[in-house]
């Protein structure tokens, strides 16, 4: 389990994520749990996305956007990922982006995906 909180001062508030290493076939779906937190105070919204997908794959978040408020200080999305009949067999680290809807607050956490 990776993460990393950022909380800048001027806003008063941060968001932390974190998720967990997964795996996959070749030509079939990996998924892991994704949780995004607040920190200070922050409530918004925050969309997800990833970078690092393998080639000739596909990840998506469900849901792509997690609202935070005073009562519900955290929420979970899960990170899918299709790959290719042809991606290559290795380990590769996506990375995870949590952005509020200033585009001012961005948080980050690294998983590994390994294909089997």
């Amino acid at each position: 389990t990776a993460m990393l909180t950022v909380n800048p001062a001027s806003t008063g508030g941060g968001i932390s994520i974190s998720g967990s290493n997964f795996s996959a076939s070749q030509g079939s779906v990996g998924s892991t749990p994704v949780t995004v937190t607040a920190t200070g105070g922050f409530s918004g919204t925050v969309n997800l996305s990833v970078s690092g997908v393998p080639p000739q794959s596909s990840g998506n978040f469900n849901p792509t956007l997690v609202t935070l408020t005073s009562s519900t200080t955290s929420a979970n999305s899960t990170l899918t990922v299709t790959t290719g009949a042809h991606t290559p067999t290795k380990s590769y680290t996506l990375t995870i982006t949590g952005t509020d809807s200033s585009g001012t607050i961005t948080a980050t956490a690294t998983v590994t995906l390994n294909i089997q």
